[in-house]
């Protein structure tokens, strides 16, 4: 199914997705789904990259 299909849209750049997940890589090598997740509505929501130190 293509995203246009979906009912979703996309809300990030591929860039900021990379960035994203090099941050949190960075941090945490074996980082679980919903960190990621959590790391994705922090950017979203402050335009800024999670730091796990302070969560």
């Amino acid at each position: 199914m293509l995203l246009e299909e979906s009912g979703l849209s996309c809300l990030f750049c591929k860039d900021q997705l990379e960035d994203i997940l090099l941050n949190l890589e960075t941090q945490k090598t074996d980082y679980a789904d919903n960190e990621l997740y959590f790391a994705l509505n922090f950017y979203w929501n402050r335009d800024a990259f999670i730091n796990l130190d302070n969560v």
